[in-house]
């Protein structure tokens, strides 16, 4: 089998902003990190404190595969969070990161309740190819059909690398309509 070793990086805190930025790596190309975004701050400096974690392994923002968003306590802030979100995955980081990397990383955006001193917590999952490893694949429809809803967002609704593969999360809608099911138990 294969031997896994992981190392632990710590960003230190940015002087404007206290950040708290984790990333784990193993040797296979896996990697993951973990970032709070403060109740005062910009979720822009975090994704960028990742950022610098990510490249000293010749790690791009298109490696990256899932991304995950607690907000805190209630989904109010999502607008304003992914307008920031959006800056930091845009179509050109996406579109010139070289063969294979196209599309975004999928996503899922959750209110949950996090330490008052937080606005939210940001995590993801990447995946950086050696040798002759195939490399990452995205879904990201970006019109109304039968079997997907429209992606509303800078984020891809499936994603695969390194024998993975990823989804994004859902609210229900109807993907022909574009319109939350009536039945909120159906809605998921």
């Amino acid at each position: 089998g294969t031997k896994t070793i992981a190392e632990n990086f710590h960003c230190p805190a940015l002087p404007e902003e206290p950040v708290f930025t984790h990333i784990r790596w193993n040797t296979g190309g896996w990697f993951q990190f973990q970032a709070a975004v403060p109740s005062e701050g910009s979720l822009s400096a975090v994704l960028s404190a990742v950022d610098v974690l990510l490249s000293p392994r010749a790690a791009l923002r298109p490696h990256v595969l899932s991304v995950r968003v607690l907000l805190n306590g209630s989904m109010n802030d999502y607008a304003a969070l992914n307008k920031e979100y959006a800056r930091f995955f845009t179509e050109e980081n996406r579109d010139n990161a070289g063969e294979g990397a196209k599309g975004f990383p999928v996503r899922a955006a959750v209110a949950a309740p996090l330490p008052l001193n937080w606005r939210a917590l940001v995590s993801g999952t990447g995946f950086v190819p050696s040798g002759d490893a195939p490399p990452r694949r995205t879904l990201h429809v970006q019109s109304i059909s039968h079997w997907a809803p429209v992606s509303i967002g800078p984020y891809s609704q499936g994603a695969a690398a390194g024998g993975l593969a990823f989804i994004s999360g859902q609210i229900g809608l109807i993907p022909a309509s574009m319109e939350l099911h009536p039945d909120p138990k159906e809605q998921g």
